[in-house]
């Protein structure tokens, strides 16, 4: 053992030596990866703690038998988060110490969703986090703030309602102002910045403070928060005005205290593999003190191979930093397809020896993977062509990709189209060569075209092919096409315009709008229409109705828009429905790009409203050549085979993050589908109608899909169930897993329509759940029952109880938990919620009063008595709800005190109110604790043990009245009712003797003349050496103005309870103020009076009325 260490120890002695002496980076390179190999033969494994070999963690594992989803059953309307989002939610989280991550997440998986579940962590009020900061583009911005809330489906928000219910009364607010409300909720934890915003914000600052000034700055504002950046590849493109974010984000770092980022995309390396490296390292640097670096270039050999130590490095930051989901699936997407499986003789097949340099390409450097649509080059444009010099080799990458007018762009909108310039040496391409042969006319909302006189028709058929063998070829598609197309250009006038006028030379029409070439000569009239998406308004005058038209389910055919010309703008953020085919018109300088493109129509669930053998998009990547003589590569094929080998070396990296990600283990049944495993064949039919039988579901190796490799992921480490930490599992992280499991139980009750059910009958319902899920089940049922959640079962607010080993629905309303339980329900609708009164006149008037109108002063009006049926039950609990929407603009609603609301709603009743009151209730139990308080409290209805009224004090006829316990009247001596009254009168002296009048704040006084009673500040004043109490009512009162209220609150609770709510008050009407301030002395014990209470004191103290 002693001697193989010894040669170890030489042979690291010589590289060392080598390593020194050499002045090769490349073979330097070669040493430093083999000492990294050597030394790992003398250290100990890279050992590093997963968090999901937690148990909590765990439990968002896919099923091992993920298989096809049927794509026509219908979504369940309870929004869940995935499993994946789940784990996120955990992952980072207050209760972990993970600080910055990266969502390598596909398209159509909610990588959005889940950005929103991490930032919600933050938002509790215990924890010290300030707003979440987003940067995103505009488009993307918005579909950010759909995901928390979108007016057109309010309970389906990634967050399910709970910025709406932030709303007060939301159900009975019009949308627009609705949607106003929330808005402003939602910027109350999200501050939603453009990436140009951002920085220009942060460069400001720094432009004009010293460095410590800066530094405390960004410490100030930037400390405690989490960033989240959407589509963060954007920040690394080649636009000049984007290339200081980085610089500036790390200076946000550095600086700021207890921060955490975020980023999501769907190709963190867009153009090149060296973007990584930023991502690498800023990631690391959030986490303080940790000095992990990856270089900015050469992590791979001459051979195109990562070195091993790199390798190893992106294997650590992936295991702690790199959250992969991959996107498309073969049972919730369109299946991709490409033309060769048409057997297409179109498909280049071999390819060009030479550059365009003329130089011999190597091999390996030979486009492999790619699939292109072959057109050749007419001679004429060939030697249009060939005038164009090359230049790239001298400019930079940012003039190469964004200067159209440098040769390379040049080339590329050449071999587009040309335009005929007889006798001149300038090339004519993009707008000047439209110009050259076409009339150009402008309005407001639209331009024109119209050729000019005897110039060439480049557009007809019969001359296309010359011009532009592309777009001829495209065209050709489209007419032996079944279902939508879309064609993508960069260029506006060299290729958005050209194939729609095309398409209009080809008797195409334009959707709502005038077609581009004004020309007589055109073919007869199409039954297909087309349209264009642009930046342009007068190219897409209204944009987003085109685009629901274009996805609407009419449209699933193409029937209203067939194709839809797509330009650089709709790359992002457009998402479109049951798109067959997909043309490129031109390449780019990467594949990242042609994803982008890919991924507007390929999309989850994209295809459901098609029959199953058409759920399916053919993907054609269009290549001008050059003529066979000449075995040269053309401008087209050298972008895509630059491309082709830039995006081995990303996938490369892309297949090293994927295997090493933190949730691999979690996610590894979806993220590669074996054909063998799913072992289902399918009968499909292609947009060009091609029938094929027998189609094997999978994943194909060698794909882009799958990073030019096997397509089977090896996860880095592996972890298996058996792995995993045996611990209690801690309910604080499995939050939202509790929520969800209170929603299904509820959704149980009222599916299967019971008022009660046992453990394992509830357990039975939930199919083959894990042990760890039977215990968040028992938490979850434990949890409804000690809070006392409320749902609505049968259209009542009702509640779940546990007796006698059964989980029993209760209605919320029904106190009585003695009524059988088969019998609750039905006890508590016979109850009726109209009752049919007996009228009462007003002698001299004959006026019915309609009550709990203005604050409580009677709104009479001249009705017939049989005209009117009110209901009792209803008139109460609108005017409490009333009441109580207005308190919990200012008070947590759960937290007030329903006794006192009840007291205000009975003290305000009119003698016909309480008639009304008193025939019901003299029938039927009170139910509702609350309320029953409240009427003992007044001394004006007294109840039975049957919770029925019994006596009932009439205070405008001064006399009691008894029922007896079926509702009839009683009738009774003098004497009797004289003991009642003496009964009365005891208990309210013993109430006014703890009462100081002097400290009264409020007070309720019966009305002769108003029938009612109002709610008025007291004030005493002395009368035959008596105090007498008064007061003036509230809402009536001009000199009770709002500032003079916010002092009385003020007085009442409190400056330091004020402070609390002060906000809140202060954006209350002069009348709701009246309310809270009723409401607040009415709680202070011996403050405030109620009506009898009032009559007793100035019948018996002042007036020495007897009894």
């Amino acid at each position: 053992m002693g001697s193989s260490n010894n040669n170890i120890k030489e042979h690291v002695y010589n590289l060392l030596e080598k390593h020194v002496t050499t002045y090769n980076q490349t073979d330097a390179l070669e040493i430093e990866n083999k000492l990294y190999i050597l030394k790992k033969k003398l250290s100990t494994r890279y050992n590093h703690k997963l968090k999901h070999q937690l148990p909590e963690y765990f439990l968002d594992k896919y099923s091992d038998n993920f298989n096809e989803t049927n794509l026509d059953d219908t979504i369940s309307s309870i929004f869940e988060l995935s499993p994946n989002q789940r784990f996120l939610k955990k992952f980072m989280s207050l209760n972990t110490k993970n600080r910055s991550l990266l969502l390598f997440h596909g398209v159509g998986v909610g990588k959005t969703c889940a950005s929103i579940s991490i930032a919600e962590n933050f938002h509790n009020s215990y924890s010290n986090m300030k707003q979440t900061i987003v940067l995103s583009n505009k488009v993307i911005r918005q579909n950010f703030e759909n995901e928390l809330f979108d007016l057109k489906d309010i309970d389906n928000a990634c967050v399910g309602n709970k910025y709406v219910q932030m709303v007060h009364n939301w159900q009975n607010i019009p949308k627009k102002q609705l949607l106003k409300k929330v808005k402003k909720n939602i910027e109350n934890f999200y501050d939603f910045k453009g990436y140009l915003q951002f920085s220009n914000e942060i460069q400001k600052k720094k432009t004009i403070l010293s460095e410590n000034e800066f530094a405390n700055y960004i410490f100030k504002n930037y400390s405690n928060r989490l960033i989240i950046i959407d589509e963060v590849h954007n920040l690394r493109s080649n636009d000049t005005s984007m290339k200081k974010i980085p610089v500036l984000l790390q200076d946000v770092i550095k600086f700021s205290s207890n921060l955490r980022v975020l980023y999501l995309s769907a190709t963190p390396m867009f153009d090149d593999y060296s973007e990584i490296v930023w991502l690498f390292n800023t990631l690391y640097s959030v986490e303080k003190g940790t000095q992990v670096l990856l270089p900015s270039d050469n992590l791979f050999n001459k051979n195109g191979t990562m070195y091993d130590i790199y390798k190893n490095k992106l294997i650590r930051f992936a295991n702690k930093h790199v959250s992969y989901m991959r996107g498309e699936n073969p049972f919730t997407f369109p299946l991709r397809l490409y033309p060769s499986i048409n057997k297409d003789t179109n498909v280049l097949v071999q390819y060009p020896t030479k550059d365009v340099y003329n130089n011999i390409i190597p091999e390996n450097e030979m486009l492999k993977f790619t699939e292109i649509i072959q057109s050749t080059m007419s001679d004429d444009q060939y030697s249009i062509y060939k005038t164009i010099d090359y230049k790239t080799e001298t400019i930079s990458k940012e003039v190469e990709q964004d200067d159209e007018n440098n040769d390379m762009q040049k080339r590329i909108q050449l071999s587009n189209i040309y335009y005929p310039n007889e006798g001149s040496s300038i090339v004519n391409i993009g707008k000047n060569g439209l110009l050259s042969i076409m009339d150009y006319s402008s309005s407001k909302s639209s331009i024109q075209f119209k050729y000019k006189s005897l110039s060439v028709r480049v557009f007809d058929e019969n001359n296309l092919g010359k011009y532009s063998p592309k777009i001829k070829s495209i065209v050709e598609y489209i007419k032996k096409s079944k279902g939508i197309v879309i064609v993508y250009s960069k260029y506006i006038d060299a290729g958005v315009i050209p194939v729609a006028i095309a398409l209009e030379s080809e008797g195409y029409t334009r959707y709502k709008a005038k077609n581009l070439l004004n020309d007589n000569n055109n073919k007869n009239k199409r039954k297909y229409e087309y349209t264009i998406i642009s930046g342009d308004s007068k190219l897409t005058p209204s944009k987003e109705s085109v685009i629901s038209t274009i996805r609407s389910y009419e449209n699933r055919n193409g029937d209203l828009i067939k194709i839809v010309i797509i330009s650089q703008v709709a790359t992002e953020g457009v998402d479109f429905k049951n798109v067959r085919e997909i043309h490129l018109l031109e390449p780019w300088f990467n594949m990242s790009k042609v994803e982008q493109i890919v991924g507007r129509g390929v999309r989850r669930y994209s295809h459901i409203n098609l029959p199953s053998d058409e759920r399916n998009t053919t993907i054609y990547l269009h290549a001008n050549t050059i003529p066979k003589l000449h075995d040269k590569e053309s401008v087209d094929l050298r972008m895509y085979r630059i491309s082709e080998i830039k995006q081995q070396k990303i996938s490369q990296i892309e297949r090293i993050l994927k295997e090493g990600s933190v949730d691999c283990n979690l996610n590894k049944n979806v993220l590669y589908f074996d054909k063998d495993t799913i072992n289902k064949k399918i009968s499909i039919t292609t947009s060009q109608n091609t029938k094929i039988d027998n189609l094997r579901l999978g994943d194909t190796d060698n794909s882009k899909l799958c990073d030019f490799q096997n397509c089977k992921i090896e996860c880095i480490p592996k972890i298996s169930k058996s792995k995993v930490i045996k611990k209690s599992l801690n309910f604080n992280v499995l939050s939202y897993e509790v929520n969800q499991y209170i929603s299904r139980i509820f959704a149980l009750f009222k599916k299967l329509d019971v008022t009660f059910m046992t453990y394992n009958q509830i357990l039975n319902a939930f199919i083959n759940i894990s042990q760890d899920h039977q215990s968040i089940l028992k938490y979850a049922l434990s949890k409804i029952i000690d809070q006392k959640t409320t749902f609505k079962f049968r259209g009542i607010d009702s509640y779940i109880v546990h007796s006698s080993n059964k989980y029993i629905v209760h209605p919320l309303k029904l106190d009585d938990k003695k009524v059988p339980i088969l019998l609750r329900y039905k006890e508590y609708l016979k109850r009726p919620s109209k009752l049919h009164l007996k009228y009462w006149k007003d002698k001299k008037n004959k006026k019915v009063g309609n009550v709990f109108e203005n604050n409580g002063i009677i709104d009479q009006t001249v009705v017939s008595p049989k005209s009117i049926v009110l209901s009792a039950t209803k008139r109460l609990h609108d005017e409490y709800e009333k009441i109580e929407n207005i308190l919990s603009t200012v008070y947590v609603a759960d937290e007030l005190n329903k006794q006192t609301i009840w007291s205000m709603v009975i003290d305000k009743m009119n003698i016909y109110e309480h008639t009304s009151f008193v025939n019901y209730y003299k029938k039927y139990a009170i139910r509702d604790t609350s309320l029953l308080e409240s009427l003992k409290d007044g001394l004006i209805y007294f109840v039975n043990d049957l919770n029925k009224i019994q006596k009932v004090y009439n205070y405008e006829q001064d006399k009691i009245v008894v029922y007896n316990d079926v509702g009839k009247e009683v009738k009774t001596t003098q004497g009797e009712l004289a003991n009642h009254m003496k009964n009365i009168v005891k208990k309210g002296n013993d109430k006014l003797n703890k009462i100081n009048i002097d400290e009264l704040l409020g007070m309720s006084e019966f009305s002769t003349k108003q029938k009612a009673s109002s709610f008025k500040i007291s004030k005493s004043n002395i009368v035959k050496n008596k105090k007498k109490i008064s007061g003036a009512i509230c809402v009536q009162t001009s000199q009770y103005t709002k500032n003079i209220m916010y002092e009385h609150i003020e007085s009442a609770i409190g400056k330091m309870e004020y402070n609390k709510i002060q906000t809140y008050v202060q954006k209350l009407k002069k009348e709701n103020l009246c309310v809270l301030y009723e409401y607040i002395t009415r709680n202070i014990k011996d403050r405030y009076l109620r009506p009898m209470l009032v009559k007793l004191y100035h019948d018996t103290v002042i007036n020495k009325k007897l009894i």
